[in-house]
Formats: structure tokens, sequence, C-alpha cells
């Protein structure tokens, strides 16, 4: 009898061995595959930002606030080198180095203005660009009730490498108004200096819920969707918050 306990404890352990992850990668009985603990691959992630704050237009010429840009929405890129640990069959650390793109667009309408006619002049100013950061992440994950279901959390740091933003105030109506620039436009640009005094560091906390998907042996696909709150402002002068909801894809390797 205590040998038969003996036999199946030991049956217990190398299943469990062999299955770590989850993955159940051994091509033949006869020759056992040790489950990679150590994995690096490429992840690729995309989503929506939501951009809030109170970024004040300045005419210069008359020094008032013609519009005040309060929200705006945008469609980041992000792709990174990704490294994982498995500390136990359950738990992992990760860590990444990358780029990541985040884009903007604000719109905010004008103050109408009557015209000559009697009509009144109805404008809209319109912010778009994109910043460029450097971004650095840890995080530890979990699987969820012994299933490929993962979730976790972790820290992105992103360093600003550049940006660059246009601005440009275009008629809405009347229609056939022009302004006076040469030629003359329904649009007209106006400068801004918003990145200015763009933050050189932003911390950013997420977390995550992903399913690793085997393709093959020592290969998964691991889809996620994370949300991801910046601490700091874009710009240390103005105030410009972020709200990152994302999806992304990694491929990763056993080592």
């Amino acid at each position: 009898m205590k040998r038969s306990v003996a036999i199946a404890f030991l049956m217990c352990s190398i299943v469990l061995s062999a299955g770590a992850q989850g993955f159940d990668w051994q091509t033949s009985p006869r020759v056992p595959y040790q489950i990679p603990k150590r994995y690096v691959g490429i992840e690729i992630g995309s989503g929506y930002t939501q951009h809030r704050g109170s970024l004040e237009y300045i005419e210069q010429e008359v020094g008032i606030v013609c519009c005040d840009y309060e929200s705006g929405s945008g469609l980041p890129l992000s792709i990174n080198i990704a490294g994982e640990q498995w500390l136990s069959p359950s738990v992992s650390v990760q860590a990444g180095l990358g780029f990541t793109l985040i884009n903007a667009l604000f719109v905010t309408p004008s103050v109408p203005v009557p015209l000559s006619s009697g009509e009144l002049l109805r404008t809209e100013y319109v912010l778009e660009g994109a910043m460029t950061y450097l971004t650095l992440h840890g995080g530890i994950g979990t699987r969820l009730f012994g299933t490929h279901l993962t979730a976790g959390g972790g820290v992105r740091l992103h360093i600003y490498a550049g940006g660059s933003l246009s601005q440009l105030e275009r008629v809405i109506s009347p229609d056939y108004y022009l302004f006076t620039q040469n030629p003359r436009s329904k649009e007209q640009e106006l400068g801004n200096t918003f990145l200015d005094h763009a933050n050189r560091i932003q911390i950013e906390p997420y977390a995550q819920v992903g399913y690793n998907i085997s393709v093959a042996n020592g290969f998964y696909l691991s889809p996620s969707v994370s949300i991801g709150i910046p601490l700091l402002s874009v710009s240390t002068q103005d105030t410009w918050r972020m709200l990152n909801f994302g999806a992304r894809i990694r491929l990763m390797k056993g080592l």
C-alpha cells in the first residue's frame, strides 16, 4: 500500500513538473519535455486613450483665452521586446523595453462672433499631434483557477523622446466665410506651445487580463486587455491627463 501511494505521488510530481504554466508540450511519453520557465518575445499593442485637462490657447496679440481644450481622444501604438520568468506554475514576472506612440485629437468650439450681415460666425479649434516615448515596463501575473486565463499588473515608465502638435481654426458656418489670410481659406493655422514644457517622465500603473494560447512546442500567444492610469500631466505648465485602455498581443518563445 505504501509503495502504491509513493508511486502515485511520484507520478503526480512528474505531471505537475511537465505541465508548468499549464502547457502540455511533451512530444513523446518516452522523451519527457521540460517546460521552459523563461521566455522572450515581442508585444504589440493599441487601444484608446482618453485625454482630459485644461489646455488654454491664448491669442498673443490681444492676450485673451480663445479656447480651452478639455477633452480629447487618441489611438496609441506600442511595440516592445518582452521577457518573462515563471516563479512557479502559476506566477510569473514580466519586463519589457520598447516605444510607445500616443496621439491626441482635441476639438472645441469658439464663441460665435456676429458678422456685418447679421449672421453669426461659428468656428472650432482643432489641436492634433502625437508624443513618442521610450517605454520600460515590469509586472507580475498569475494564472486563474488552474486555467490559461491570467491576471496581473505592473508599472510602465515612459521617457519622453519627442512630439509635435498642430493647431488650426476652421469655419463651421456660414459656409461662404473665408479667413483673410493669403490664400484665403476656411482654415487658418495657429501656433501652440503645449509641448514646450512636456513632462520628461511618465509613470503609468496598469492592470490587465489575458489568455495564454499554445501555438507550438515552446511557443505561446498571449492576447490581453488592460487599463493604465498615467500619474503625471503630459505638460508641466498645463493640466493634461490621460487614461489608457489597451489591447495587446504577445508571442513568446521558451529559452
